[in-house]
Parts: structure tokens; C-alpha cells; sequence
């Protein structure tokens, strides 16, 4: 979905948790587009900051910055960190003078292979220029097979690694799940799809 609106050269700028709901169809739908934009319009324009606790990018702090994908993959993965651990993102503008966020590799029970909590992380990187630029980079290397690992977090080469913090259920079964729908989109022949967490929502 957040592809889709990219590929119109329209930025959400407000993904969160509370932005998504749950259709009768058990389906994800994004809402609340009062503050998305158009990314050409940030070359010559200033518009109104909105803020959300956790989830808002550096850059939407700062009135005259340039935002674009980047910004909004900032959020989602800020939403998936939350969804998975249930822990809220610290503020970015204070990650940037002290970043203390704690990692997806230090929490137990995730279900996630290293590569996938390492892609999550990436996205929530403080600084616009060290995460993922475009959605599609994002996704696929999120759910590239070559890279999976054991979805359990058991036997891991995790030695000397401080895990301080266990979530309250497992993510195997919800990851699974996608990567079969991965799977059945690309036996279609059609390039995305839009990837539901539905699981995750019934879960909290």
C-alpha cells in the first residue's frame, strides 16, 4: 500500500499503529491522508510539521528538509518495531544526540531472522541517508529467502549478546504467512503486494 501511494508521488507522513485499521474482510487498510504530499512539492514549499510520539522521522522536525520515501519507510518500520515488541520507538530527535534505542537483536522472542531484524532496523535508522530510499528496496530484501534463518531465535550465534527484554507472543506463524503470499503473488507474475499483519493486530 505504501508502495502504491510512492509510485504517485504522494508521502503518507503519519504511518503509525493508530493509522491502521482492520476491514470486516480481515484485511489492513492505511488511513488519514490530512497530512500526506506530494514529494515535488517539498523543493519549494514548507508545510505544516506533523508530529506523532515514536514514529515521526528527523527530518519532519525540521521545516525546510527534504522528504520522500525514505520519511515514510522511517514510520513503518518504527510500526513494525512497535507491533512486534510493543515497545515505542524513542523519539528520532533524541536518538540523534543519544540513540539508546534498544534492538530488535537484543529481544527475545521476536521470531524474526537476524536479517530481517537487521532490515527493520536499518529502516529506522535516525540519519534520512543510511536507510532504505525506496520502498521496494525495503520489501525485498525484507523477504528475500536467501537470507532467512531459523524463525524460532533458537540456535542462534548469539553468545555474549545481552537479550534483556522478551515480547509477550511469537512473530514464526505471522512471517510464514507472508512469505506465502509472496510466494503465490510471484507464481501471478505481479511485482507487490500488499503484505498484511492482521495476525499481529489480533495478538495485542
Amino acid at each position: 500500500a505504501v508502495g502504491k501511494i510512492h509510485e504517485q508521488g504522494v508521502i503518507h507522513r503519519d504511518i503509525s499503529a493508530d493509522n491502521l485499521m482492520i476491514t470486516k474482510e480481515k484485511k489492513i487498510k492505511l488511513i488519514d491522508f490530512g497530512t500526506a504530499r506530494f514529494m515535488e512539492d517539498y523543493y519549494d514549499r514548507t508545510y505544516t510539521q506533523n508530529f506523532k510520539h515514536g514514529f515521526t522521522p528527523v527530518e519532519q522536525y525540521r521545516a525546510h528538509e527534504t522528504q520522500g520515501p525514505w520519511t515514510d519507510i522511517y514510520a513503518l518500520c518504527a510500526t513494525i518495531y512497535f507491533m512486534i515488541t510493543g515497545i515505542v520507538p524513542d523519539l528520532s530527535v533524541e536518538r540523534l544526540i543519544d540513540d539508546k534505542i534498544i534492538s530488535l537483536e537484543q529481544i527475545q522472542g521476536t521470531g524474526l531472522s537476524r536479517h530481517q531484524m537487521q532490515c527493520i532496523m536499518k529502516g529506522l535508522e535516525v540519519r534520512p541517508e543510511q536507510r532504505y530510499q525506496e520502498i521496494r528496496e525495503f520489501c525485498e530484501d525484507l523477504y528475500r529467502e536467501d537470507k532467512e534463518e531459523n524463525l524460532s531465535g533458537e540456535g542462534e550465534e548469539t553468545a555474549g549478546r545481552d537479550r534483556f527484554f522478551t515480547t509477550g507472543f511469537s512473530t514464526i506463524s505471522l512471517f510464514e504467512d507472508i512469505r506465502r503470499s509472496v510466494r503465490k503473488e510471484k507464481k501471478r507474475g505481479r511485482k507487490w503486494i500488499i503484505v498484511s499483519f492482521t495476525a499481529v493486530f489480533f495478538l495485542i
